[in-house]
């Protein structure tokens, strides 16, 4: 079974994620073999993993234009030439359409495009053209392939309700966590509060500092915010005028971005974790949270709540004063943190990269003979 990957939009975060978790496992098949193109940001060198042929590196993978040629005029080409029985666009667009027998397989992935309250905190930036685009180009996709892979019955719901010939042809694949955070070892007499995700609007950290500024306010408590994510530039601004205006700027660290060794110690020494995310489709970071056992308090935005489940406390994340109560109300409560935690860990067992990437491969049986 050929399959052709086309990795061209895994620039970062999830999308990398998903394709260093799925290629090493997908290419252990013996029936699967594997031809991967844009795929730069790779962990491991071609020679350690079975059943790939092709494997195109582009050092410049953040050029526009040289991902645009090989996308556009390389790729084509080489799906002409080749008798694939898959081809799998797991960034969600289709640059092209199959040739002889294969099989186009599509993901959702990306939710910020699809939710318009948020892209409109963009509006007329360069950001708000390209999610304007790329909404027109995932809807395009999604009913040119042969089958949609969905990570939430969420996002499931959210596009086959405006895009309803979708749902014959869809499936839901949650993504797995990695085993190394249902490894960490959870810690007494910590104090600190931690929040991962990239600095942006639609993640809410300036009403989670405002909410932790109340928190501080009524309790005394002597605790530091930890954030951490790369900050997006057009967030930047708002950001540093509400640190500038709360009373507790020095309880609050910006580590922007950190190394994996560094974020496991990281969740090792918080006490609790906040996840304000208000648009996700399958939300790695809360997923790693739950596996490392420790307790949350999470946006009620789904599909948070469809994924931690009765794991957690859940707040608006629009609203500081919500997240104030909710702070207020667990970190003084050591037994109901100890719950929590343990819920999590739990909950979490419900993902695993192995019988994620086991569905998808039977799915592409399926398709492909």
């Amino acid at each position: 079974m050929k399959i052709l990957i086309n990795c061209f939009s895994a620039l970062h975060g999830g999308g990398v994620t998903y394709l260093n978790n799925l290629i090493p496992r997908l290419a252990t098949y013996p029936n699967v073999e594997l031809h991967i193109y844009g795929f730069s940001k790779a962990n491991y060198e071609k020679t350690k993993i079975p059943n790939i042929r092709d494997f195109s590196f582009l050092p410049a993978n953040k050029s526009r234009v040289i991902r645009f040629f090989f996308e556009k005029i390389i790729l084509p080409i080489k799906i002409y030439i080749t008798d694939y029985d898959i081809l799998f666009y797991p960034g969600g667009t289709v640059s092209c359409r199959a040739h002889k027998s294969a099989s186009i397989v599509t993901m959702s992935q990306n939710m910020l495009p699809l939710q318009e309250n948020y892209v409109d905190m963009y509006k007329y930036s360069w950001q708000w053209f390209r999610l304007k685009l790329l909404k027109k180009r995932f809807y395009s996709g999604y009913k040119l392939a042969d089958h949609v892979v969905f990570l939430s019955n969420h996002a499931k719901n959210m596009i086959c309700r405006h895009n309803p010939e979708i749902l014959h042809k869809s499936s839901i694949i949650p993504h797995g966590v990695h085993s190394v955070y249902r490894q960490i070892q959870r810690r007494k007499n910590e104090h600190d509060v931690l929040y991962v995700s990239d600095l942006n609007y639609y993640k809410h950290q300036v009403e989670v500092i405002k909410g932790f500024e109340k928190f501080l306010r009524v309790s005394g408590a002597n605790c530091k915010l930890k954030l951490v994510g790369k900050m997006t530039s057009q967030y930047q601004p708002l950001l540093i005028k509400t640190l500038n205006e709360v009373g507790c700027k020095d309880h609050i660290e910006l580590l922007g971005f950190v190394n994996s060794d560094d974020l496991l110690s990281l969740y090792q020494k918080s006490k609790l974790i906040i996840f304000a995310s208000g648009c996700e489709n399958c939300p790695n970071i809360l997923l790693e949270a739950m596996a490392a056992g420790k307790a949350i308090i999470c946006s009620n935005r789904e599909p948070m709540p469809e994924f931690l489940n009765g794991a957690g406390l859940y707040f608006d994340p629009t609203s500081p004063e919500d997240l104030a109560q909710k702070l207020l109300k667990l970190y003084p409560d050591e037994k109901l943190i100890d719950t929590l935690a343990e819920r999590a860990r739990d909950e979490s067992q419900k993902y695993e990269w192995d019988s994620s990437v086991a569905t998808l491969h039977k799915l592409f049986e399926k398709l492909a003979y």
